[in-house]
């Protein structure tokens, strides 16, 4: 399961000729105005957004056809999510569907079809890139719709940050700019309107539609039956079966942008290894009382059994008089008295406590500093001057001096 906050806003050109469904929500087509919307997303197994547009939406028979391809795509989305993401491509074009604009993840993975004039970014671990497609081996769709469409497969981490944006946006910012912003403690909402307001100011001037992804949280399985338990008890023993991998499983392993070492390993299976290793640990945490309990009862059999029972408690079989130690009290030197310096009291230093989710601490005051570390929310730092040009200079509990922005700490309590 996964949970994440999905903010997009629709431009007043794009409202006019796409309809829009994320998860089972549906955004209409024709709206007059453009739309800015937030969804917080539940614990869902798939999660994803679908743009489906329509050639000459003032047209009656265009705009059938496009309420036809939207019922296809709610019907198709349940057979999705129980055949999972991983048969994406292979579903897509069994079921003879070509999304304009696609973005499906799961806990483990993100996929998405995304038109080629959309950049597609993801911000992990403090730093902003833009991905690149993956190379695909085999041609879903026709040859039109791979030139205008470009193929995105990685894996999903938490706090992950997912971003489609047009290309030239990012350009009004300097390198580390977004990071800070995004990783700030405001809403997504807030994040991405101030980011847009920000790069208006400084010459921004195109209505484009935008979105945003963050992973809150990733889990195994919210609310799991007494049925789910059974089973995964069963094959936490026995083992599982091996399922077939999805239909692009090859290529994504070999192609993707963003692929860390782990992700080599990465595949359909893998989810599945996961949960037995997760069934096995359940099974481990239950059994480990148990037995300690099993071996302190055996402890104390066996100490009852061979302790000696022929002592008579009235009886003593050592002489106090003879055990009693003999004490000899020596003569010490009475200690010379010296003068003591009276100890000159010290300012204590100003502890600063990270406000932000993650930030930044680079080597220089500056956002072109090297980044020698990314801090979490609620880090302990000493200050050490104080703070000019929105920049203070701190110390991290593990020796590392740096700067960090002034408006993503405050003063610890005192006491």
């Amino acid at each position: 399961m996964i949970k994440t906050a999905l903010t997009v806003s629709i431009s007043s050109e794009d409202i006019q000729h796409f309809s829009y469904l994320i998860n089972s929500t549906h955004l209409g087509l024709l709206s007059s105005a453009a739309q800015n919307i937030h969804i917080q997303t539940s614990h869902r197994p798939i999660q994803f957004m679908i743009g489906i547009r329509a050639d000459e939406p003032d047209d009656a028979a265009n705009l059938a056809e496009q309420r036809q391809k939207l019922s296809h795509w709610q019907a198709f989305l349940p057979i999705l999510t129980h055949r999972g993401s991983a048969e994406l491509n292979g579903l897509l074009v069994q079921y003879k569907l070509q999304p304009d604009l696609m973005v499906c993840y799961d806990e483990n993975r993100l996929q998405a079809w995304i038109p080629t004039e959309i950049g597609f970014y993801l911000l992990r671990t403090g730093e902003l890139r833009r991905l690149k497609p993956v190379s695909l081996e085999e041609s879903f769709f026709s040859a039109e719709y791979h030139e205008a469409h470009h193929y995105y497969s990685l894996q999903i981490s938490p706090d992950d940050f997912y971003l489609l944006l047009p290309p030239d946006l990012p350009t009004f910012f300097t390198t580390g700019e977004i990071a800070d912003l995004l990783l700030g403690l405001r809403q997504l909402p807030a994040k991405m309107s101030e980011l847009v307001h920000v790069a208006r100011q400084r010459g921004y001037q195109r209505e484009t539609t935008w979105l945003a992804v963050e992973v809150l949280r990733k889990e195994e399985d919210q609310h799991p039956g007494q049925e789910r338990t059974r089973s995964s008890f069963m094959q936490a023993i026995f083992g599982s079966k091996k399922t077939a991998a999805g239909s692009i499983g090859k290529n994504e392993s070999d192609s993707e942008s963003m692929a860390d070492e782990s992700d080599e390993q990465n595949d359909v299976p893998k989810s599945q290894f996961e949960r037995l290793l997760a069934d096995r640990r359940r099974l481990i945490r239950l059994v480990a009382p148990l037995a300690l309990v099993l071996i302190l009862l055996i402890s104390a059999v066996i100490w009852a059994i061979g302790r000696p029972n022929n002592t008579d408690p009235t009886q003593s079989t050592t002489d106090p008089a003879a055990t009693e130690p003999t004490i000899t009290i020596a003569a010490t030197p009475t200690p010379t008295t010296r003068p003591t310096a009276s100890p000159t009291p010290t300012e204590p230093p100003v502890i600063l406590v990270v406000s932000a989710r993650r930030l930044n601490l680079r080597d220089t005051p500056s956002r072109d500093g090297t980044l020698l570390t990314t801090l979490d929310n609620g880090d302990q730092l000493v200050q050490l001057s104080e703070p000019e040009d929105d920049w203070v200079k701190v110390r991290t509990d593990d020796g590392l001096t740096g700067y960090v922005f002034a408006q993503y700490v405050t003063t610890a309590d005192a006491g």
